[in-house]
């Protein structure tokens, strides 16, 4: 039978251990989607102004059709989920083949609110 040390030392591991995976983002599709769709934020760009949804579609910036396959697989160690948001917070880590740097704008991250940021990531993430 166990005692009572060894099971709070069990379950204060288990704690440890989930603390340690990386996390997923959770945000609100349908707001991302709506912001995405937004002429302007604030004073910045919409989304939907420089990228469009739309299989081989460039306004822009590239296409974000199947932005949510593509993701995961672009930056080794790093989740679909935490591309999309620093793509979003630091445009320039990861430019997209054809496109130049600093092309997107710059100062999303001083101007999206992190549950933007996260709805945003929650919307792009159904983009398959």
């Amino acid at each position: 039978m166990l005692n009572t040390k060894t099971i709070l030392l069990v379950i204060l591991s288990l704690f440890i251990t989930a603390c340690g995976q990386k996390s997923t983002l959770s945000g609100d599709p349908i707001a991302g989607e709506a912001l995405f769709g937004q002429v302007t934020i604030d004073s910045a760009p919409g989304c939907a102004s420089c990228h469009s949804t739309e299989v081989d579609k460039v306004l822009v910036g590239p296409s974000l059709a199947g932005v949510a396959n593509r993701a995961g697989e672009r930056v080794p160690d790093q989740t679909a989920e935490e591309y999309l948001q620093n793509s979003i917070l630091e445009p320039n880590l990861y430019v997209v083949d054809g496109f130049s740097s600093g092309l997107m704008y710059q100062k999303y991250k001083d101007i999206l609110k992190d549950e933007q940021v996260r709805d945003l990531v929650a919307y792009l993430s159904t983009l398959k």
